[in-house]
Order: structure tokens, then C-alpha cells, then sequence
């Protein structure tokens, strides 16, 4: 998001955004499209964030300025009611410093990283592959902090 800051000069301006992958038993993952990801502020503001197509999702400066700390709770489509939306993971702990999610999420995931956020879908349901996104640009990196 370094890029789509007040620094960076790509526009829009971003205030928050992620992207979110599915990592099937047997093959590569992929980003995934559909899922919520909803955050909270530290003065109650809520916002839902939809994953585009390419598993991206962000929300611009002049349409949300969140107040710091803020929790992240990740929602999936309910297969059988698209009005509805199932609890998947809610993020154990706060987000204390910006709105870029790979500041922490970055790949491969380590003592310093989670990793990247791997969606659970619902029982039976696993999303479709996206037509026309590029590739994870994170699957060829090999794990550099790892002596083993």
C-alpha cells in the first residue's frame, strides 16, 4: 500500500487494504473473491471491505479514516443465502499502525510475519480459481530467515 500512500503518489490514496488467497491440499494458492473483511475502529466506526475479483480489498482516505487501534474480523458468502454472511476468522490482535495489511501479513510467515491470510470457505465450498489476475507474487520467494 507504500504506493497508493500520501508518499507514494498512485491514486487512489488508500486508508486500508489486503488481499486475501485460498490455499487448496493440492496446488498453488490463489486470491480469492467475495469474502468480507470488516473492521471496527477505536471509535466504533465499522466498515466491510468486499475482495475484488483478484482477492483485493481496500477502502480510500477520503471514505474512511480509521482511528487506531482497530480489530479485523474476516467473513465468508454463505453458499446457500447470498445475503448472508458467515463468520470465518476475526484477528487475535489489534491493528496498531496502518491500514496496510501486508505490513504484517508478508510471506512467508515467520516470527516476525503471520504469513498471508488464508481464507477458510464454508463446508464443500471452495472458491473459484480467478480468470485474468496475475499470480501471488509472493510463491517464489524462498523463506530467506530460515537457517533450516
Amino acid at each position: 500500500m507504500l504506493c497508493h500512500s500520501n508518499y507514494g503518489g498512485a491514486e487512489p490514496t488508500m486508508a486500508i487494504g489486503g488481499t486475501l488467497f485460498y490455499e487448496p491440499a493440492d496446488g498453488e494458492p490463489y486470491p480469492v473473491a467475495g469474502y468480507t473483511v470488516r473492521v471496527v475502529d477505536s471509535e466504533g466506526q465499522t466498515l466491510d471491505m468486499v475482495s475484488n475479483r483478484c482477492g483485493n480489498f481496500f477502502v480510500t482516505r477520503d471514505d474512511f479514516t480509521p482511528v487506531y487501534p482497530m480489530r479485523a474480523e474476516l467473513l465468508a458468502p454463505d453458499p446457500t443465502n447470498p445475503d448472508k454472511l458467515l463468520s470465518n476468522r476475526a484477528m487475535a490482535s489489534r491493528i496498531s499502525r496502518d491500514g496496510s495489511c501486508g505490513s504484517c501479513h508478508a510471506h512467508p510467515a515467520s516470527s516476525f510475519s503471520p504469513g498471508v491470510v488464508f481464507v477458510v470457505p464454508p463446508a464443500g465450498s471452495p472458491p473459484a480459481p480467478p480468470q485474468g489476475c496475475p499470480p501471488p507474487n509472493y510463491a517464489a520467494q524462498p523463506n530467506t530467515k530460515d537457517p533450516g
